[in-house]
């Protein structure tokens, strides 16, 4: 069918002159995943060690180092460009050259460290953002040395401490308080040949976590990712298979050590030093993370180098202040006044209810603060309220 050109189209069609129609949008994103924006705060003269880092509650910089047998810590309360980075107290003495390991939530701090040769794991806690540090607590004492340790709290507060003994990665819980007496091998070492470091964090359901190795019978040289299970994708204290994140022939000059990880939003994120010591040498960090799926027995993206160099590998941490991670965790529903928690709700999350009342100007329970009212035709179909959860749950019952 043939349909005649208006005398405005028709001469607009045969003008030399077009105005295009542009459309451009642009995100931070790498393989649908957070990229990070990498800026150099301080340049210092303390020496290579191990060290570990945190972004406390209110926003504070926390870091710890081993000092080359000295367990120091250092507290930035506002981390710029202008801050002082190099003061630093002493809190404790460690075996020197071992990792060393915190984790932060709201209301706590862990500082995770080893002594007495390399045989015994103790902790410290914080409770005010880190301006103060508790007594040692033993944890416990293993036969043989202990190389890697991480640490990381789940969303209701529990801890969990893994760390490397021979061809064991050794998990270790703290439940409602009370540290487990001993550690559990986990499932993978008929894989490995050595162990050099692990690091982990609780994505939300599991703790993703990465390991550094060589494998067993051919001694390649191995990054790998993989899940310590807390009931989520894998079983709790159950561990999925080993993934290859990066590897090297066993005849290589190459090893792999002092990895470090930290979930941005949903996506693990991690970093792993590369030594090379053949007629090309270097020793230089990367980074790598999975796809937005977020799972670390998935695909990880390849590893791209990073300006910072370490013999014992850089120490990762996000600022959920700047950059809060936001996940559904599960929802109820009730035709009572009086509302249902929902499952596996913890500390820190952000509670939203969507009540249905007659009245506009309905009561909320204490705490809670009122967005705002939906009415049609007079009839409240949403009234909209929010609470940030404390320690404890906090009170469902609205006045209508």
């Amino acid at each position: 069918m043939a349909v005649a050109l208006s005398a405005t189209l028709s001469a607009h069609q045969k003008s030399n002159r077009r105005r295009p129609s542009l459309s451009v949008s642009a995100s931070a994103l790498r393989f649908g995943a957070e990229h990070p924006r990498w800026t150099r705060y301080y340049s210092g003269a303390e020496p290579d060690a191990p060290t570990a880092v945190v972004v406390a509650n209110d926003g504070s910089l926390v870091r710890a180092r081993n000092n080359a047998g000295a367990l120091d810590w250092s507290r930035v309360v506002s981390p710029s460009s202008g801050s002082t980075y190099s003061s630093w107290t002493n809190t404790a003495t460690v075996t020197s050259g071992n990792a060393i390991a915190l984790a932060s939530k709201p209301t706590e701090l862990l500082l995770a460290y080893v002594d007495n040769a390399g045989l015994t794991l103790r902790v410290k806690t914080s409770t005010d953002n880190g301006a103060s540090w508790s007594a040692s607590i033993l944890i416990v004492t293993e036969a043989s040395a202990i190389v890697g340790l991480a640490a990381a709290y789940k969303p209701n507060g529990d801890a969990a401490l893994l760390y490397c003994v021979a061809t064991n990665v050794k998990s270790l819980r703290r439940t409602a308080g009370v540290w487990a007496v001993a550690g559990t091998n986990w499932s993978r070492a008929g894989s490995v040949a050595t162990l050099t470091g692990v690091a982990t964090a609780h994505d939300g359901s599991d703790f993703s976590t990465i390991v550094t190795g060589t494998a067993v019978t051919t001694t390649h040289k191995r990054v790998w990712g993989c899940i310590f299970g807390d009931g989520g994708v894998v079983a709790t204290d159950a561990w999925s298979g080993l993934v290859s994140v990066t590897e090297a022939d066993s005849l290589s000059t190459a090893t792999f050590a002092g990895p470090a990880i930290v979930m941005l939003g949903l996506v693990p994120t991690a970093s792993y030093r590369h030594k090379e010591t053949g007629n090309v040498a270097f020793d230089r960090e990367y980074t790598t993370h999975t796809d937005a799926l977020g799972l670390p027995t998935g695909t990880w993206t390849e590893p791209a180098p990073h300006e910072a160099a370490s013999a014992f590998g850089m120490s990762l941490a996000r600022n959920d202040a700047i950059t809060p991670q936001i996940a559904f965790r599960s929802a109820t529903h009730t035709t009572s006044l009086t509302g249902l928690e929902p499952a596996g709700a913890a500390e820190g999350d952000l509670l939203v209810a969507v009540v249905s009342l007659v009245n506009p100007a309905a009561t909320g329970p204490t705490g809670w603060t009122q967005v705002g009212v939906t009415l049609v035709n007079g009839t409240v179909v949403g009234n909209v309220w929010y609470i940030v959860r404390g320690a404890s749950a906090p009170s469902y019952v609205w006045g209508g």
